[in-house]
């Protein structure tokens, strides 16, 4: 091939690229808040082959885009464990007196499948949500939601929920690297393990919040929670069998608790589904009571700090963020060890919790398609028992890569893997909330 056929088949490459091959049509690059259903394409001229070879490796996830968008409210509230102010009317649906049902997958390398689906609809300023999941024989989840906009551009809504689950989950002890911590009673020969438990919860929450102006959110909340926890059925390294009888508390015992929460968040990007521009910060306050008085009063507090930066197109987002979580007894008394603070946004396998929880993340995001965009990422995480002892010498860190599924105001789905020193993992979840930084109501 000589040159003079070389220099048009680059400049067609480049062409290409520059054009949005990759981010396909104008309103990807300009994202619209209302953008809820309805996909616009741009017509690919015949024999473009680069472009058609995109289009089909993209067929099934945009597919499943359309689907999830069209067969769903599209409401941030009931998709997102963060109580989510919309900031028009459009976020609870199009159409009234419609029941949308969806599925739900949870997977990860190392769990136990959760797969479900959910019921949205909505009458007027008024919509509900039911969903339910079977993980296996010992673990299920159900879950309902009750949610009034008021105003016209619903500023202000009152929600209801209801959750009920039953789940298998593991415990390693407290601080950055349990088998040095002297806090953790180990049995001879567990030092390091995690010990496997079943647990069993019921909860309901209330919660009120407002837009105050554009960027600005206020929230409050309470939740009652009723707990149990014992060892998982089927396992031999469980809670008993790891620790010291008697040394880990909240194990075995049937707790009751209250928590109330209150938030202010500021963010300034136009939408919080495709990648955007602009800031988040948001800063929460609340404390715990044991009905009962057989666990410690505490006080919560924590936020985050989330920087959204365009590069080169508006739809390709750096975005630095920092969390911080700290859990803080009032009192001497136990305090149940699934109530110390963790980076839920952490996304490799850490399992590490304590009275203080901080991660540091970097994504670079784009956006692919209408409704798909990809990102790769690294985090870093740490805990300590107060603020000060927080070190980078133990530090656990994963990266990886994935495709996120999204609508014009809130995340549907990811598929993604994060690699870390001691483990790969794969993680594949739709119609859930991210399990990043939710408000703690939710955890």
């Amino acid at each position: 091939m000589n040159r003079r056929r070389l220099v048009p088949i680059a400049l067609r490459i480049a062409t290409l690229l520059g054009s949005g091959t990759f981010a396909s049509s104008a309103a990807a690059d300009d994202p619209s808040e209302n953008e809820v259903g309805g996909v616009i394409e741009r017509a690919s001229p015949p024999g473009d082959t680069a472009r058609s070879a995109v289009d089909a490796l993209l067929f099934v996830p945009r597919s499943v885009v359309r689907i999830a968008v069209f067969a769903s409210t599209a409401t941030a509230s009931f998709f997102e464990d963060q109580q989510v102010i919309p900031r028009t009317r459009a976020i609870l649906g199009t159409e009234d007196d419609a029941v949308r049902i969806t599925p739900t997958v949870s997977l990860a390398s190392g769990l136990r499948p959760d797969l479900g689906a959910r019921a949205t609809s909505r009458t007027g300023s008024f919509a509900s949500m039911l969903r339910t999941s079977i993980i296996d024989r010992d673990s299920y989840v159900v879950e309902g939601r009750l949610l009034q906009g008021l105003g016209d551009r619903q500023r202000t809504q009152l929600v209801l929920e209801g959750y009920q689950e039953r789940r298998i989950s593991g415990w390693s002890g407290v601080g950055p690297v349990p088998s040095q911590d002297g806090r953790n009673a180990f049995l001879p020969g567990h030092a390091g393990g995690a010990g496997v438990f079943l647990q069993a919860r019921q909860r309901i929450i209330v919660a009120a919040g407002t837009r105050v102006a554009d960027d600005y959110e206020l929230l409050l909340s309470s939740s009652f929670q009723r707990r149990k926890i014992e060892d998982a059925p089927d396992y031999v390294d469980t809670i008993g069998s790891t620790f010291v009888p008697g040394t880990v508390p909240g194990a075995y015992d049937r707790s009751e608790r209250i928590y109330t929460e209150a938030t202010v968040r500021r963010d300034t990007r136009a939408v919080r589904g495709p990648p955007a521009a602009g800031l988040l910060l948001e800063a929460y306050g609340g404390s715990s009571v044991d009905t009962n008085g057989v666990y410690v009063p505490a006080l919560h507090a924590g936020g985050r700090a989330s920087w959204f930066i365009s590069v080169v197109r508006k739809t390709s987002i750096i975005n630095p963020r920092v969390t911080l979580d700290v859990v803080s007894p009032l009192n001497s008394k136990g305090l149940p060890f699934v109530e110390y603070a963790s980076a839920s946004g952490f996304r490799g396998v850490s399992g590490r919790s304590d009275r203080v929880a901080a991660l540091a993340s970097l994504d670079y995001r784009w956006q692919l398609r209408p409704f798909v965009a990809a990102r790769i990422f690294v985090d870093f995480t740490t805990v300590a028992p107060t603020i000060p002892k927080l070190s980078v010498e133990h530090l656990a860190w994963a990266a990886g890569f994935g495709v996120d599924l999204h609508s014009s105001q809130t995340a549907i789905g990811r598929i993604a893997f994060a690699g870390a020193p001691d483990n790969v993992q794969l993680i594949l979840v739709f119609g859930l909330a991210d399990p990043g930084f939710g408000d703690r109501q939710h955890r």
